[in-house]
């Protein structure tokens, strides 16, 4: 099984952090930002078979969260007219001058870490795709 990068999943988080929500988009970069730093500090435990087992009823509620806000992302994206789509873009672009999107880039960059550092480790990686992300995707895992 081939894992996708850990960049590219922080990517795809990223822009998922702004979905679906009567939040506003700061409010939602602060949960996400919060968010990203729990996962993080959660796989740091994680260090052989017995805490990724330990880690896992911990980390499946994230990612079941996460897949959500993807498929919103991509049902809200398939609505939006080319305009809606630019104004999107320009909302998004002035959020990088807030001082909170240095700190949630930082939290996806611990994110990344983590996740680069266990896919590293044949003993859990594999494990760790396949028990905590990839059944947090399955549909019959949702609540």
């Amino acid at each position: 099984m081939r894992a996708r990068p850990p960049v590219v999943i922080a990517i795809a988080c990223l822009m998922c952090g702004c979905v679906g929500s009567s939040k506003s988009r700061k409010d939602q970069m602060r949960e996400q930002t919060k968010n990203f730093n729990e996962m993080a500090d959660i796989m740091s435990t994680i260090i052989d078979r017995a805490s990724c087992e330990a880690a896992k009823a911990k980390l499946k509620p994230y990612y079941v969260a996460r897949f959500e806000r993807q498929k919103q992302l991509k049902e809200k994206e398939e609505q939006m007219s080319p305009v809606e789509k630019e104004q999107e873009a320009k909302e998004l672009e002035k959020l990088k001058n807030d001082p909170d999107y240095e700190k949630s880039r930082e939290a996806i960059k611990r994110y990344a870490h983590e996740m680069a550092r266990i896919m590293s480790t044949p003993e859990i990686a594999d494990l760790y795709m396949r028990e905590i992300v990839g059944s947090a995707s399955e549909p019959s895992n949702r609540p």
